[in-house]
């Protein structure tokens, strides 16, 4: 619930300055992945890659982190083993591109999370959550 209300807060901010909207998107993505960390026994860093994460779509980037801890919640809740698999992910890096898709260098134990930002959130959610169980 708690994860709700930040998400709302970032989307109200959002509708004002962008430096407040990065700022308070910021503290919503450390609030996600302590949780996630918790609830997985991880050591993960989610991260939103400024490069392609600009202006307005700064706002709308915690919705998509949610996404992306929230998938990792559903794995370590629902698939046996896989809390000892997710710890294997140092880094989810989400990158603003043309479509949606996941990769996951087990070299440099970094999933990358690309995503248009267009639609929900529950989307990338629920397509990271089926996708990452194959990948671990």
């Amino acid at each position: 619930m708690k994860r709700i209300a930040m998400l709302s807060a970032v989307v109200i901010m959002g509708l004002g300055s962008v430096a407040g909207a990065q700022t308070l998107a910021e503290k919503a993505v450390a609030e996600y992945a302590t949780a996630t960390n918790t609830n997985c026994g991880a050591k993960i860093a989610f991260e939103v890659d400024k490069k392609t994460v600009k202006g307005e779509d700064v706002a709308q980037a915690s919705n998509f982190m949610w996404a992306a801890t929230e998938a990792f919640d559903t794995v370590c809740r629902n698939v046996e083993g896989a809390k000892d698999e997710v710890k294997k992910v140092k880094t989810v890096r989400m990158v603003k591109g043309a479509k949606q898709t996941f990769e996951f260098n087990k070299e440099k134990t970094v999933l990358t999370y690309t995503t248009d930002m267009q639609g929900g959130s529950a989307v990338p959610r629920d397509a990271l959550a089926t996708w990452l169980p194959t990948q671990l």
